[in-house]
């Protein structure tokens, strides 16, 4: 049971748009989602459901010293999906089951409650994609992946631009600490940490950063790469890490865009990646190992975000990955 202080029941208001009409030709997003109380799901044999939980917190952003905001984001993104035009099929049941918020500063506490949310969609059958929120929604996402796919390799696979391997400091873990917290907990388990960040740069990770990387066997692949041509040879270490892990699950925090495109993140940067054909091919790659269980969209913040650039970017993160799933199930 997750607890009603940190847990926001869903609203329909949060799905409002254009209306074309009711055939199913017509439908857009906002009449496709239905809602429900978390704690009702219940499993659906032969029923593929996507299932929406958001991560209002932006707690993590502010102990890491970046810009407030983030807290929206799960509110903007679900309106940034609410016109997409539906061309999945009728058998994907697309499902809003409120948000996890951190309540005067418990981010440790909504992580928990986070994490219990993400096992309770797991164990009903659905495939959870989850709407930040700050990037501490990665350890409580991972934890609760963890807590039921327990004798399962899970690979994480973080589009950033950066490794956020930091360690806690006084104020407790941040958004900058998720995969180190993740990779310690593999340590005392007597497990790999099987980690992959996606579009890393140079001018925004430490020296520090990239040691602790090479220390706890993470991989990456440089922003460069992927702008290059040589977009094959990044498909293929992402299939090679695919084939390495029995589970995916994938992240995408939005700084790894380029901040024309991307403005509306917490940590922006010159630089990025673009939404093009190279990482097209990089979500297909992720998709087509058949082994991708979950997802998240991390760092959307409204209160910088221009004509909504950054909420219809995840937007049409979801809306591709929604294909690509049906695809690949």
């Amino acid at each position: 049971m997750i607890s009603n202080i940190f847990y926001e029941l869903p609203q329909k208001s949060w799905w409002q748009g254009r209306i074309d009409g009711e055939d199913p030709s017509l439908i857009r997003m906002h009449q496709n989602v239905q809602i429900i109380e978390i704690n009702a799901l219940k499993p659906s044999p032969g029923v593929r459901k996507v299932i929406f939980l958001g991560f209002a917190s932006d707690e993590g952003v502010i102990r890491n010293q970046g810009r407030p905001g983030a807290a929206t984001g799960p509110y903007l993104l679900r309106k940034a999906c609410s016109n997409l035009p539906v061309h999945y099929s009728d058998e994907l049941h697309l499902l809003d089951t409120g948000n996890i918020a951190t309540i005067n500063g418990r981010l440790e506490e909504a992580r928990k409650y986070l994490s219990q949310a993400v096992s309770l969609i797991i164990e009903n059958e659905g495939f959870p994609i989850l709407l930040g929120g700050g990037h501490a929604i990665a350890a409580g996402h991972y934890a609760g992946l963890k807590a039921v796919l327990k004798d399962k390799k899970i690979g994480i696979i973080n589009f950033d631009a950066h490794f956020d391997l930091r360690k806690p400091n006084e104020r407790g873990p941040n958004s900058g600490t998720s995969f180190y917290e993740i990779a310690q907990q593999c340590k005392e388990a007597g497990e790999d940490f099987h980690y992959l960040a996606v579009g890393i740069q140079r001018s925004a990770n430490s020296k520090g950063l990239f040691e602790a990387a090479k220390n706890t066997g993470s991989q990456f692949i440089p922003v460069e790469k992927i702008n290059s041509l040589d977009i094959a040879s990044v498909q293929q270490t992402i299939r090679d890490f695919a084939g390495s892990v029995d589970a995916l699950y994938l992240s995408f925090d939005l700084d790894v865009f380029f901040s024309a495109i991307a403005p509306g993140v917490s940590a922006p940067s010159a630089t990025g990646i673009f939404y093009d054909g190279n990482f097209r091919r990089m979500l297909e790659a992720c998709f087509a190992s058949g082994k991708v269980v979950s997802m998240d969209i991390a760092e959307l913040n409204p209160v910088y975000d221009l004509d909504n650039r950054t909420a219809k970017l995840g937007a049409q993160i979801i809306f591709d990955s929604l294909l690509a799933l049906e695809e690949n199930l």
